[in-house]
């Protein structure tokens, strides 16, 4: 993997000879690829200019930090963005010495920027740091001294393991660490000169200026690193608001099952309680033949309504022949009982004579009665039971 550095956005490119232990500038992306993509080399591991990321500490701890989220943590960057938060990716640093944490964060489009210019010369992009981490951390790194590469393209400076950044004008170096008491500088590679002007106004700070013999070097296992913006995250965390969203959608998603479940129970309940009362029903209405389940209902009772209607029919049509012969007749009806094949007629006649005489003639009107009972009533009447014999083919006929 090339290790790449990117000082300034249109300053010549620095890489990484691992022989020689040194920089060596190429000119443009597709210099790079034409002198080391054709060998083989094609991921880069990009050190991008300090100066495009955003640095906030702050004294949350790490478990406060994953309960923000992703959206609280880029929210923690708006006063420092001139993009909107949400199009900042955030990394957190691993580890420090002190006890504040410290976020930074770059804008998804110098992401993809970086990652496309790359992907023209057919390059692709592996990991993407800050260029602060090429610089070796001071020996102290309680905010007294910090060390600090300095060239014609760029200065940048690293206080800790954690704290460093790009220094666009040399005084307001103090603004930012007023603790500072000395600067160790850093070595050029060959080919590559200082700023006279920056060096000039950094030996008129109130500080030690010394030389550390150290050039800046990547780092090891880049792709690994807490700040490297490439990194796919593969963090299911959430945050709070949106576990309690979740929660309660989940809630009313198992509210809405039980719901469902009681009403399909409650029907199945409801549909067992029907099959028996027409089971039962039917078995009052005809006892002597069994309801099948296999069958529909209407089809097992329709023909039975037909054949029940029939016998009505038969009945009334016998009553309106009937009714007019005891009209004119000295007999009076008390109760009538109507029975499937006939009709039973309790009735008060003066005597028995009349009794026969209803009987005689009704037998000439074609209707089959019988005389069955008589017995003796009050004030020398008689009281007696006529069967009227029901004949449905006749009956038929006769209406026809």
């Amino acid at each position: 993997m090339l290790q790449v550095w990117l000082r300034t956005q249109h300053s010549p490119l620095l890489v990484w000879h691992v022989d020689a232990q040194e920089w060596h500038p190429v000119d443009n992306w597709q210099q790079l690829h034409d002198i080391y993509g054709t060998h083989g080399q094609k991921g880069v591991c990009l050190y991008f200019p300090s100066a495009h990321a955003l640095h906030v500490s702050s004294v949350l701890s790490p478990a406060q930090l994953k309960q923000l989220g992703v959206s609280g943590q880029q929210y923690l960057f708006e006063e420092l963005s001139i993009s909107a938060p949400s199009t900042l990716v955030v990394r957190r640093s691993a580890a420090d010495t002190d006890a504040m944490q410290h976020l930074y964060a770059l804008t998804d489009i110098d992401i993809a920027a970086w990652e496309q210019g790359l992907a023209l010369v057919g390059l692709h992009l592996q990991a993407l740091l800050p260029d602060f981490l090429l610089l070796p951390a001071p020996e102290l790194m309680d905010g007294t001294e910090v060390t600090l590469y300095q060239d014609m393209d760029t200065t940048v400076f690293r206080q800790s393991m954690a704290v460093g950044g790009a220094l666009s004008y040399a005084p307001l170096l103090l603004e930012q660490l007023p603790t500072l008491q000395s600067i160790a500088m850093l070595p050029n590679s060959e080919g590559i000169t200082r700023d006279d002007t920056v060096l000039t106004a950094l030996m008129q700070l109130p500080v030690q200026l010394s030389e550390r013999y150290v050039s800046p070097s990547p780092i090891t296992l880049p792709e690994r690193h807490a700040l490297n913006f490439f990194a796919k995250t593969h963090s299911s965390a959430l945050s709070p608001y949106l576990r309690v969203a979740l929660m309660v959608a989940l809630a009313a998603l198992v509210l809405q099952m039980a719901t469902d479940a009681a009403q399909l129970y409650r029907y199945h309940q409801a549909t067992e309680a029907t099959k028996a009362a027409t089971a039962e029903q039917y078995q009052a209405w005809f006892p002597n033949e069994r309801l099948n389940p296999k069958t529909k209902l209407q089809a097992q009772v329709q023909p039975k309504l037909r054949q029940s209607a029939t016998t009505q029919s038969a009945h009334m049509t016998m009553l309106a022949r009937v009714s007019p012969v005891l009209k004119q007749s000295a007999v009076t009806a008390q109760t009538l009982n109507v029975q499937p094949a006939a009709i039973q007629m309790q009735l008060i006649a003066p005597n028995r004579q009349s009794l026969d005489d209803l009987v005689a003639t009704l037998g000439t009107q074609g209707i089959n009665a019988q005389l069955q009972q008589v017995n003796a009533a009050e004030a020398g009447a008689v009281n007696g039971e006529v069967q009227v014999l029901i004949d449905t083919a006749n009956n038929d006929k006769g209406g026809a």
